[in-house]
């Protein structure tokens, strides 16, 4: 309980960018759930250290942390730790400019969260896949990912996840020369944007 209690701390510290208290929490719930063989809870407090390592620019730590919680996830099947883990690494493969092996995590991820049946994790990866597709100029597959993420968005009520499609869509439809198009897309993103307290937090990874 300790352990859990201290990683979900470390969780909002991230969020509150307050990293010297992630690494403190974080550091002590990993040191916990190791002593008493939680391997599951060793995965979430290192995905969380990465994530503080991925918001503070350190690129080489993160990619660190998110596969030593890969290991400890796929080491007791726990398959949604897996794709969460994949996802925050092919993130920083994307921003480490390497598009090749963010798709290939980014479309395991996919993979594993269609699996589970997670549907906001398939909207989530959908987009992702989407964005991977139309850097790499394969606009049909960004535009047809894209447009499956857009549809479980709206059906799920899901505002973040609809905004990202939709940007996502934007740019897919400016790359084709459809001005109009992206503008449209683009416009109706901020307008989802604007219906929550906090409108800039939507378009946030």
């Amino acid at each position: 309980l300790a352990a859990h209690i201290l990683n979900n701390l470390a969780t909002l510290a991230v969020d509150q960018r307050a990293f010297a208290r992630v690494e403190e929490f974080a550091a002590a719930s990993f040191e916990i759930a190791r002593e008493q063989g939680i391997t599951w809870l060793c995965g979430w407090s290192q995905l969380t250290r990465g994530r503080a390592a991925f918001e503070r620019q350190s690129l080489i730590e993160s990619k660190q942390l998110f596969e030593r919680a890969y290991a400890d996830f796929r080491s007791i099947g726990a398959l949604r730790g897996e794709a969460f883990s994949l996802m925050f690494q092919a993130e920083t493969a994307l921003r480490q400019d390497d598009l090749a092996r963010a798709e290939l995590q980014y479309k395991k991820a996919l993979l594993m969260v269609r699996a589970l049946n997670d549907v906001h994790g398939i909207i989530y990866s959908l987009a992702d896949c989407g964005r991977i597709a139309a850097l790499r100029g394969d606009y049909d597959t960004a535009r047809a990912m894209l447009t499956e993420s857009l549809q479980l968005a709206r059906e799920q009520s899901d505002i973040q996840g609809a905004c990202w499609a939709l940007v996502g869509l934007a740019y897919v439809l400016a790359s084709e020369g459809d001005s109009a198009g992206a503008q449209a897309h683009a416009l109706e993103a901020i307008s989802l944007a604007q219906t929550v307290d906090d409108p800039v937090s939507v378009f946030a990874a």
